[in-house]
């Protein structure tokens, strides 16, 4: 098995670090939970198949000169298939062996084997124990060198012919400044080895014994940075950021896992990178500020910056400091290791053998059509043509040495990148919904199916000619016919399988574009030349030893992006459009001195967003011109008042917004490196400023019920509605809201927010078999303030029911300005190990334990506070209707109407928050046992848990008082407090199979549980809690529950071409070299659903629409007749709870979250072709299949009792599509 893959004088690309730096040490996004992973201390790189099979049996049986046979590797014996020598063709053969450092491997070598008759060139890079091998076509004599930034190069010759189609060539590499000393001096060979070990140390960095223990425990684990899997949160090592952090015993990111890179071809892993760069946006940047909770990623330009651990919660993680991009975890509190992002040392990291004078880079495009995709599936069964659909992405980057030609040189102290990228797409968008018939329209409801309306000024069943259940056309209101105007027809059948009788099938345009460049340089007489810390910002290696003295860098960014997309809806004139455009600017400096290592930063982004509908700031105001009274109604705000009904699709016009983000960040990271330990100090500082122009109901909202047309019977308990009678569509028709609410702004908002964060951590290398790595993290999140001071809350009193309400403003008394007391009291400990088990063969057991902050809540406390009461025009007006009869405001015209319905500006807002709420945080933990198997197999069984406090939970506390009619006194608002919990376990198998002839194989299983009682957990979920008086009731499954999961994915080189074992030579070796298949499976039980009824009466009144759940009916099953296209779920096993229970003080007992939706079967497939067209150029097309088998995934289901699509499925994911790539390096 070739350790790289064989090219023909392949160009040195970007990536090669993240083997040689270690990819491990990159934080890794976290998985559900959050769990922290472990150092993954033990050198867990386990050689790529290399190791086996006949490369193996040639290095084992002849190992190189001072080389340490690994613990788990013996000599293959010849009986073993995996022995069995491949057949060699009849000219040619293989030239392999080991490139290292005295005792250490280098891995990322660029080793070239040159024909000294044709020229004809091939290389390879050495994997992570530094083996090489190419497998050469013909005979002849072979020059081979070696490339290795920093490093002198090694020559030397070998020769295949009839007699010889096997050679081993071993590589001892020295510093190339030791070298050239060595050469001055003239000195003995003894005198060079002992400086050459000396270098060797300081390299490393490390005891003698730490770095000789690499090469005894890279053949037992892996670094590690396979894909995320159930592993949880990484809990960063410090060591990402020391210069030999891979060679040492602590090497981080998910626990145990094999890495996704061991032994594949590098030019596709320096791929996979630029598409990383290009697409992924400019280095992390993105709009910051208080709602987007940046998690501070670095991005490729940005260094390693961003979250590690937490993630699941908002939080950043030990990558504090992020890019220019992300001010590590903005809102989300940052990361342990803070590097800002800033790229380090000003050498240009992975190109070997780089030549400044000669520009490198790529060009890119991908893209789809739909006309090559499957069609959508239809929900109604007949299938309906897609509107033409389609995505063009293209990217370049550009890197060179800066030099004015005829006037100066270039230097390889100078580095610059440009990098420029786009899209242009359009997205489909399919929507069903039930819209209003002709005849509903004119105000007849005596079709069949619906229900009775009766009159609400004479209590008796509407009537017109002789026809009961229909409106007179006089009473029908000139309000609503006009917004009946946005309604378009019906366009299916009466009947039709799913009950809808609206279908939009249409295309959302988008287009981005990003351009960015960055200038490095390297400082004094000891800079570094490529290689240097830091290397593109992040990836690259130390390229010199730690004792070269001073050295020193700068590096500047700055990054533009511009972003605008349609927002489609379901009715198309009620849509609108978005855009934004953002700038970031960055500037690094990194000076050391010996093993201390200083890195500061300073980053500005601002971004500028808009949302506008189709009627905003210009001379149309719809609400005016149907006759809608909707106060500070300025052209800002124009647009269609919101409109929501029961069991017919309502009207949702999209809100205008203007809003500016800005962040001012600064980081220091101090970095030592001490005998056995690798410490690092630091600290951020970010200054946000989030100014916004608009209210979150601009254009105003009206909630219709049924309320006034519902039949009320007396009964001994007073009058009470009749079940089953009334409408909300004849009530919108009367013109009768049973609410209304508004949310204008008056002024501008200027929202300002300090956050500080300071860690220390330390990775100590206790044994040659044990690493610990610990630390502790403080940050100190000052809630929001607003630079005039307009921020205002209901202040109440929960401990004693809710009984009164006071309005209070930012520098009320006894309050800070904030309204919300800072939490002084965020430290987050995280400690975790990794053990090589003594006299346990290829075992590893990791452990870890971490804590996290999150501040996301923070950011939506303010924007509410902001849209209060006397800053913000905002009602919410609601009929008090409890045990009185609907026609008792008619009686006394103080009904709210649709032509008006927003009487007075309040005086008290609808929002209350705990003012002395408590910072939401997670903690995690994980466990983790590795064991390397035979033929390159590696398997991992770890446990996970989690557990979450202070999450935010929304109370409703409303006390319904018995008036007739509208009564101004009685408030009301939702409360906010930090009492949920969200907890979770998981376990999980791994199995891995290291890449060995061109194939590797992985698989994860998954069984996990997770419940929680919060409002919201990740951003997902968001409504009041049912009963504010029993919140043990809302208990129940999470909605991040996955039970069980099965991911997988395998990959694929056809063994055609020269370097491969058939059609090595001729036209057809050209023709089918490089092609290589790939994919990924993922099944999953599904997530959970909560069983509610429709909104209506109680849902409104009790301020809890959308929460309340259903009755479960004794004895019936969830699952019986279920799991088909029109009904998931048994629907008899939920009833409505009755009338008789009284308003907000009886609630359905269904648990939350208690029906499975539908699982997940997915199956994506890659084919791809990479050709080189020269030393340093190469082409790669790629065909990407998403969903290859044209699976229909089940998504959406509807879960509410009272809409006719209760139990159905409502929508299903996307069918077969394909993508193309071409990409062109250079």
């Amino acid at each position: 098995m070739q350790a790289a893959g064989v090219r023909r004088a392949c160009a040195p690309g970007v990536l090669v670090a993240l083997v040689a730096g270690g990819l491990a040490g990159w934080p890794q996004s976290p998985t559900q939970g959050g769990a922290p992973t472990a150092p993954s201390s033990v050198q867990s790189a386990a050689p790529p198949a290399a190791t086996t099979g006949p490369a193996a049996n040639s290095a084992a049986a002849n190992p190189a000169p001072n080389e340490q046979l690994p613990a788990s590797q013996t000599p293959a014996q010849p009986s073993s298939p995996a022995a069995t020598p491949s057949t060699q063709p009849a000219a040619g053969g293989k030239l392999h062996g080991f490139v290292k450092s005295g005792n250490i491997p280098l891995p990322g070598v660029t080793v070239t084997a040159q024909n000294t008759l044709t020229g004809k060139r091939y290389s390879t890079t050495t994997d992570i124990t530094g083996a090489w091998q190419l497998n050469i076509p013909q005979n002849g004599r072979y020059v081979i060198r070696t490339q290795f930034a920093a490093f002198a190069q090694g020559d030397q010759e070998a020769v295949l012919n009839a007699t010889s189609h096997d050679q081993l060539v071993n590589f001892q590499l020295i510093l190339a400044s030791r070298q050239a000393e060595q050469e001055q001096k003239a000195a003995q060979a003894e005198a060079r080895q002992s400086a050459q070990g000396q270098d060797l140390q300081q390299l490393a960095g490390n005891a003698p014994e730490t770095v000789g223990l690499m090469n005894s425990l890279s053949a037992d684990t892996d670094t590690g940075a396979g894909t995320v899997g159930a592993s949880g949160a990484a809990l960063p090592s410090i060591a990402q950021n020391s210069d030999f952090s891979d060679e040492s015993v602590s090497i981080t990111g998910q626990a145990g896992q094999v890495s996704a890179i061991a032994g594949l071809d590098m030019d596709r892993v320096r791929d996979a990178a630029d598409s990383i760069r290009v697409q992924g946006g400019l280095t992390g940047q993105g709009p910051q500020g208080a709602d987007s909770a940046v998690a501070g990623q670095g991005g490729l330009f940005g260094g390693f910056g961003g979250g590690g651990f937490g993630g699941a919660f908002g939080g950043g993680g030990f990558g504090g400091g992020g890019g220019f991009g992300g001010p590590g975890g903005g809102g989300g509190g940052g990361g342990f290791g803070g590097r800002g992002g800033g790229g380090g040392g000003g050498g240009r990291g992975n190109f070997r053998g780089f030549n400044p004078a000669q520009p490198h880079g790529a060009v890119f495009w991908d893209g789809s059509n739909s006309a090559i995709n499957a069609l959508p599936f239809s929900l109604q069964g007949q299938q309906q043509q897609q509107p033409a659909n389609g995505s063009n992405r293209f990217g370049l980057t550009f890197m060179t040495a800066p030099y004015i030609p005829h006037f100066t040189k270039p230097s390889g102290k100078d580095t610059m990148f440009l990098t420029l990228s786009g899209t242009r797409s359009s997205t489909p968008d399919d929507f069903y919904a039930i819209v209003p018939t002709d005849a509903e329209r004119a105000g007849n409801f005596s079709a069949a199916g619906l229900s009775p309306i009766f009159d609400p000024t004479t209590s008796q069943q509407f009537t017109y000619n002789g026809t009961p259940n229909v409106i007179l056309p006089l009473r029908i209101t000139s309000q609503a016919k006009a917004l009946l105007g946005y309604y378009p027809e019906p366009n299916l059948p009466a009947g039709n399988a799913l009950n809808n009788n609206y279908h939009l099938l249409t295309t959302g345009q988008s287009n981005t574009t990003q351009a960015g460049v960055r200038y490095m340089r390297s400082l004094g007489a000891n800079a570094t030349q490529p290689g240097g810390r830091g290397g593109m910002g992040g990836f690259g290696r130390r390229g010199g030893s730690q004792n070269q003295g001073l050295r020193q860098s700068i590096n500047l960014n700055y990054n533009w992006a511009h972003s605008a997309l349609d927002r489609v809806n379901i009715f198309p004139q009620l849509g609108g459009k978005s855009a934004s455009d953002s700038d970031s600017v960055q500037a690094g400096y990194t000076v050391g001195y010996h093993r201390l290592t200083s890195i500061s930063n300073v980053s500005w982004n601002r971004s500028n967003a808009h949302v506008i509908n189709f009627f905003t700031n210009t001379s149309i105001d719809p609400a005016a011109a149907g006759g809608i009274t909707v106060p500070n109604n300025v052209a800002l705000n124009y647009g269609v008042p919101s409109i929501s009904l029961s069991n017919i699709q309502g009207l949702s016009d999209t809100q205008p917004s203007f809003s500016i983000s800005q962040t001012i960040s600064v980081s220091e990271v101090l970095s030592w490196i001490h005998g056995k330990h690798n410490m690092r100090y630091g600290f951020d500082y970010r200054r946000i400023h989030r100014d916004f122009l608009a209210g979150g109901n601009a254009t105003g909202s009206f909630t219709f019920t049924g309320l006034f047309t519902q039949q009320i019977e007396m009964t001994p308990n007073g009058p009470q509605p009749v079940h089953g009678t009334g409408s909300s569509l004849a009530d919108f028709l009367l013109g009768l809201p049973q609410a209304t609410s508004l949310n204008s702004s008056v002024a501008k908002s200027y929202l300002r927010d300090n956050v500080y964060d300071a860690y220390a951590m330390d990775d100590w290398r206790v044994l040659p078999s044990l690493t610990l790595n610990y630390g502790v993290r403080w940050e100190f999140f000052a809630p929001y303030t607003e630079k005039n001071g307009r921020l205002a809350e209901v202040l109440t009193n929960p401990d004693q029911g809710f009984t009164s309400e006071t309005e209070v403003a930012s520098g009320a008394s006894g309050l800070p300005d904030s309204l919300v007391y800072p939490w002084h009291k965020a430290f987050a400990p995280r400690v975790g190990l990794a053990w090589r088990v003594p006299k346990v063969k290829s075992t590893v057991v990791r452990a870890g334990f971490g804590m996290n902050y999150t501040v996301g809540e923070y950011a939506g406390f303010a924007t509410t506070m902001a849209h209060q009461p006397p800053f913000t025009n905002e009602q919410t007006n609601e009929e008090a209707v409890g045990n009185t009869p609907s026609t008792a405001c008619i009686q006394t015209a103080t009904c709210f109407t649709l032509a008006n319905g927003f009487p007075a500006p309040a005086t008290v807002g609808n929002y209350a928050l705990n003012p002395h709420y408590g910072l939401p945080y997670v903690m995690a933990w994980n466990l983790d046992i590795q064991k390397s198997l035979p033929l390159g197999i590696v398997m991992n069984l770890g446990y996970n848990g989690a557990r979450s406090n202070h999450l935010d939970v929304k109370l409703a506390p409303r006390a319904l008082p018995n008036s007739i009619g509208t009564d101004p006194s009685a408030l009301v608002f939702n409360y906010d407090e930090a009492e949920a919990f969200y907890k979770m376990n998981a376990a999980t198998v791994r199995v891995n199979k290291r890449v060995e002839h061109g194939v590797s194989l992985g698989a994860n299983y998954q069984y996990s549980h997770a419940i929680d009682d919060a409002t919201s957990v990740n951003g997902s979920g968001g409504s009041v809690v049912q009963d504010w008086q029993d919140l043990a009731a809302e208990a129940g499954n999470s909605v991040l529950d996955r039970r069980h999961q099965v991911t997988g994915t395998y990959h694929f080189e056809l063994p055609f071409g020269p370097d491969k074992h058939w059609v090595t030579t001729g036209v057809g070796a050209h023709i089918l070299e490089g092609f290589s298949v790939s994919g990924s499976f993922d099944f999953a039980t599904g997530a959970w659903l909560t069983p509610t009824y429709t909104f209506n009466t109680t849902n409104v009144e009790c301020g809890t629409a959308g929460s309340l759940r259903l009755n479960r009916t004794p004895g019936a099953s969830i699952t019986a007749g279920g799991g088909t296209l029109h009904q998931w779920f048994n629907t008899a096993a939920y009833t409505e709870p009755s009338p008789t229970q009284g308003f907000c003080n009886g609630f359905g007992n269904a648990p939350r979250n208690s029906i499975e939706g539908p699982g997940t079967i997915s199956s994506n497939m890659a084919l791809s072709k990479t050709m080189q067209l020269g030393e340093t150029r190469s082409m790669e097309f790629r065909a990407t299949i998403s969903n290859v088998f044209n699976t229909v995934q089940y998504n959406g289901v509807s879960t509410s009792e009272g809409t006719p699509q209760f139990g159905e499925i409502t929508s299903v994911g996307q069918m077969r599509a394909i993508q193309f790539m071409a990409r062109f390096r250079f």
